[in-house]
């Protein structure tokens, strides 16, 4: 069984139908990737798997669980969280304020090892602790918004769009991240408009067009697919 199965769901706003039957697998400790144009259906995807914006059918198990009617914060309980797209910092509160929100639900003791492993990843979070995120640059932001979502010591982690709005040198820092959050057993599905990061750093990929799954393989095969060069990498 998979981490996360997510089968047939159809997800609207309004009654805009914005996924018209999404099914996808993602396995323990794989780093997973959904590509494809602006209005696919990438952050949908993501939204409704954190209950966010619930699918009005079809189902998501998570370890076995149907958590498609399952309320947000329980979601987070069970293990997932999201950094979200536009990283949606709190702009008046510290770094480190910041990181205690996403450790907002945990009654454990391991909190502060947890902060320490943050600042092990982003050096610069530690440098910025007592700064205000509003103050950050969007690069900075985003780490922030990555660290955040650490601190729920999630087993599935959703990233939506970690790269938009971000100086390129700063883009190539947090994928390398991305990449060491995964090998130290992290769980990623990542949502990414800039498919050569993504298929970079994920070992499968969907791609999506207009609320369907077009297309899925290895990340190594889709960067040699022929359509997938020219549609999204630029080829």
């Amino acid at each position: 069984m998979a981490m996360l199965e997510v089968d047939d769901i159809h997800t609207y706003y309004g009654n805009i139908a914005a996924l018209k039957g999404i099914s996808l697998t993602v396995e323990e400790g794989e780093c997973v990737t959904l590509i494809g144009s602006n209005g696919a259906g990438k952050s949908t995807t993501l939204r409704s798997i954190s209950g966010l914006t619930p699918p009005r059918t079809g189902d998501i198990v998570f370890e076995g669980e149907n958590i498609t009617r399952t309320p947000p914060a329980a979601i987070v309980r069970l293990g997932i969280s999201q950094s979200p797209e536009g990283r949606r910092c709190f702009p008046r509160m510290t770094v480190r304020e910041n990181l205690d929100m996403g450790a907002y639900l945990r009654r454990d003791d391991g909190i502060a090892g947890d902060v320490e492993r943050v600042f092990g990843l982003f050096p610069r979070l530690q440098e910025r602790e007592r700064q205000k995120a509003g103050t950050m640059s969007g690069g900075e932001q985003q780490m922030l918004a990555i660290g955040r979502a650490l601190m729920a010591r999630p087993k599935l982690l959703l990233l939506d769009e970690p790269s938009m709005g971000i100086a390129p040198i700063l883009v190539e820092r947090i994928y390398e991240t991305i990449a060491e959050i995964n090998r130290q057993g992290t769980t990623i599905l990542l949502v990414e408009q800039n498919a050569n990061y993504a298929l970079a750093v994920s070992q499968r990929a969907y791609v999506l067009e207009t609320g369907t799954v077009a297309l899925s393989d290895s990340s190594a095969a889709l960067r040699t697919n022929p359509d997938v060069q020219k549609a999204y990498l630029g080829g």
